[in-house]
């Protein structure tokens, strides 16, 4: 995920905010680790809510699910051969 904002400051008082409206409407996080991932989690869990059969991951896992038979993928944002190069496989093909 990239941040909508330009600059880091701007980014991190958004996310405070996020944070804070989070634990007044009840959340609670079991760690500090937990807090500080808010923002992230979120956006995550409002994609998924709009499409059942989505599922987001990160590059670094992007190896192990490759090794699926019925893996399949798109990349949404950022380099699709250097998403590909990862895998092991030609752009072309996909």
């Amino acid at each position: 995920m990239t941040s909508r904002y330009n600059s880091r400051a701007e980014t991190i008082a958004v996310e405070r905010l996020r944070t804070q409206a989070a634990i007044k409407q009840g959340r609670r996080f079991s760690n500090i680790v937990e807090e500080l991932d808010w923002p992230r989690h979120e956006v995550l869990l409002r994609l998924k809510s709009r499409q059942a059969g989505l599922s987001l991951h990160g590059s670094e896992e992007l190896p192990t699910l490759a090794k699926d038979e019925k893996f399949a993928y798109r990349v949404l944002l950022g380099d699709p051969e250097k998403i590909a190069s990862m895998l092991g496989r030609d752009e072309n093909k996909l």
